[in-house]
């Protein structure tokens, strides 16, 4: 036991000798009790007496491993996939629609049409010889068409309705009055005729005959392709055009906003879409039908 003497002015404790085996620090530190409600751990005697769990691995006999369940072979018995189908991807200008506007875009004008009664009366009032019957204006496809059609990577997507309106032109200008023709960048570079691989300098068609240009004038694929023709380009193109006495009518894919305003006034476009209609053509073409000589 541990006691403690108070002396005046001081104070001592008795310490047991360490060879004094009476008392134990037990003793000097009280117990807390095992609160209520929690168990006391298991003592390791508990511990060792409670029998191991058996991992081992049993196979069941008679059960063949390589063979697979049954009901993986379901599979096999399902119908086979149908082949994929195409999503139909409506035309840039209707087929109903297609005719009326390839005959206003490329038809020229010849004075062919009904007579005049009245420059006819005044020629002969003034005595006047009559070598020519006036006659009025009239649109006519006669003098066929040259299509150009660019190859480049901007018209890829374009291809189906480039393929359909040469088929629409054949058939409204006639198979003998239509030339179809290919390039890549601008047909300065050379074309090539359908079936054919040689290329050959482009040469205009007879004075008169429309010109169709088929392309994106170099607003669609990528920007730094070697194939793409600018705009110094095309103007050369119009003006080796003009001189041969041929109007290039072009059909852009893109709206007017995106058309070259440096282009506008060398070329004649027109916007390949499902909304264009002959009489936007018409009414766009205006003063452009001139009369031309037969």
């Amino acid at each position: 036991m541990l006691h403690l003497s108070v002396k005046e002015g001081s104070w001592a404790a008795d310490i047991p000798n360490s060879a004094d085996t009476s008392w134990r620090l037990d003793e000097m530190v009280p117990r807390r009790d095992q609160p209520t409600g929690i168990p006391a751990p298991p003592s390791p005697k508990a511990t060792e007496s409670q029998p191991r769990l058996n991992t081992r691995v049993v196979r069941r006999q008679g059960a063949a491993s390589s063979s697979p369940p049954a009901w993986s072979l379901e599979g096999a018995r399902l119908p086979p996939e149908p082949a994929p189908v195409p999503i139909p991807v409506p035309p840039l200008i209707e087929p109903r629609r297609r005719t009326a506007i390839l005959s206003s875009a490329l038809s020229t004008r010849v004075m062919e049409g009904h007579i005049v009664i009245k420059p006819l009366l005044e020629a002969i009032a003034r005595a006047v010889p009559v070598t020519k019957l006036p006659r009025r204006s009239r649109p006519t496809l006669r003098r066929g068409v040259q299509v150009l059609v660019d190859l480049g990577e901007g018209m890829i997507p374009f291809d189906p309705d480039v393929r359909a309106l040469v088929e629409g032109v054949r058939q409204t200008v006639g198979q003998g009055r239509t030339e179809v023709c290919y390039f890549t960048g601008s047909p300065l570079r050379r074309v090539s005729s359908a079936g054919s691989v040689n290329e050959v300098a482009w040469r205009p068609p007879a004075r008169g005959t429309p010109l169709l240009v088929l392309s994106d004038l170099g607003l669609g694929g990528p920007t730094s392709s070697p194939h793409k023709a600018y705009v110094a380009e095309w103007i050369r193109f119009a003006r080796h055009a003009g001189r041969a006495g041929c109007s290039p009518v072009v059909l852009l894919p893109y709206g007017p906003a995106r058309w070259p305003h440096l282009l506008r006034e060398h070329l004649y476009f027109l916007h390949w879409a499902r909304g264009t209609s002959a009489g936007d053509v018409r009414s766009r073409r205006g003063g452009r039908l001139r009369s031309t000589p037969q």
